[in-house]
């Protein structure tokens, strides 16, 4: 067999060596870079306003920021190995240790995402139906305090790239080069990245089925039960209003507020990042399972070819897109975010939130002029804004210059 028909005969078996005709392939590398530049910027602004201004370091914004890396990590080693797929499936020329790494590293980023939603669920579980007590709002400023919830974060972080990691491993130790064999030969122009769907395996099955279940259902189910429960105790204390309850001192009764409605708010924002995280991920899950069980239990018709195209195509940038979704959302639903976002990228704004948490006076005072006035000061060269009152999602007021020069921040 000469190599045109070697050629043929690849052709027949994996399909054309691009998986889509230009007239798709073009726009779909537009919309996939698109994706990976707006994802990159905002995850990387969404880590270092977390990492630079310490008031944002709750421990709900710590694990968000581990939810920009795995996205950022996501993005920047997923989509270019993705694209490359796309445009050239086969014969794959980089090597079994990028052909291995193209499995784990998106399965492993899958894993930790979903892991860190459990997380900060369990977190505003914990915060709001743990226990009746109002935190005192000095505590968020308390040193010992703030260090205790960075060492909590940083210890459950490591734990849950440590399991991601184990739970990738299985499945990127099955994925390899894989060959089409003629005469008993390898044909080196069919290499192609991934399971050897001509020769299925029921650790397959195994393998998908347990990643499905542990890190996509079991999870989501927790998360779903845990905000139900969440959401009865807000409704629940909602009817309580502290104003009836002439024993509470009126400061406390403000407090009470306060805390009551930012806890609304950032339960308002991480129910939409988990409701966006379950749309964006089901394709991926569906496709992954009908790959396996047509592999194992029947054969690839032209329907099912065309069915687990349109479901590998959706699930792609679905799966991207969600990467770069959070850095929007945060900037939507949350003010606080939306400030602090502003700041880092204007270099200068002046927040005055009211105690309503309305959060309009943040977007109206939010600016990048240099022009000093009767509050601002010039410190190592800096021009800086003077907030008297700055309060954050939990009702605790600070004092804090918002300066220009990125190393200072000043408490």
């Amino acid at each position: 067999m000469n190599r045109t028909e070697s050629l043929q005969y690849i052709e027949t078996i994996l399909g054309p060596q691009r998986s889509l005709s230009l007239s798709w392939l073009i726009p779909l590398t537009v919309v996939y870079i698109i994706i990976l530049i707006i994802g990159v910027l905002g995850n990387v602004i969404t880590i270092l306003v977390i990492l630079r201004f310490r008031y944002m370091q709750t421990i709900t914004n710590l694990y968000l920021c581990n939810l920009a890396i795995t996205d950022l990590i996501t993005l920047i080693c997923g989509m270019p190995l993705e694209l490359y797929t796309l445009w050239h499936q086969y014969p794959f020329s980089l090597g079994l240790a990028i052909c291995r790494l193209k499995s784990l590293v998106p399965e492993s980023t899958a894993n930790a995402s979903v892991l860190t939603l459990v997380t900060f669920t369990l977190e505003r579980y914990m915060a709001i139906c743990g226990s009746p007590k109002v935190p005192n709002s000095q505590s968020m400023f308390n040193t010992n305090t703030s260090t205790r919830i960075k060492r909590i974060a940083i210890r459950n972080i490591v734990i849950i790239w440590l399991f991601s990691l184990i739970g990738a491993t299985p499945l990127a130790l099955f994925t390899q080069i894989n060959y089409l064999f003629l005469d008993s030969k390898p044909l080196k122009e069919s290499a192609w990245c991934g399971l050897p769907f001509n020769q299925p395996s029921l650790h397959w099955e195994t393998i998908m089925l347990s990643s499905t279940v542990i890190f996509f259902l079991i999870p989501l189910t927790i998360i779903s039960l845990l905000y139900y429960r969440i959401a009865r105790k807000l409704k629940k204390a909602t009817k309580l209003d502290p104003l009836n309850h002439p024993d509470l001192h009126l400061a406390d009764q403000r407090t009470s507020r306060k805390i009551m409605q930012s806890r609304k708010i950032v339960i308002r924002m991480l129910v939409c990042i988990v409701i966006v995280f379950s749309f964006c991920w089901c394709p991926f899950h569906a496709q992954r399972l009908l790959f396996l069980y047509v592999s194992l239990y029947a054969n690839w018709t032209n329907t099912l070819r065309q069915v687990n195209q349109v479901l590998f195509l959706s699930a792609g940038c679905l799966y991207y897109l969600n990467s770069s979704l959070n850095p929007l959302i945060y900037s939507v639903l949350s003010t606080r975010f939306r400030a602090a976002f502003l700041l880092y990228v204007n270099g200068c704004c002046a927040v005055n939130s009211s105690q309503s948490g309305t959060g309009s006076r943040t977007r109206n005072k939010a600016s990048g002029s240099k022009s000093n006035s009767n509050n601002n000061s010039v410190i190592g060269g800096a021009v800086c804004h003077t907030v008297p009152k700055n309060c954050d999602n939990n009702g605790v007021a600070a004092k804090v210059h918002w300066c220009k020069n990125p190393n200072f921040l000043e408490k």
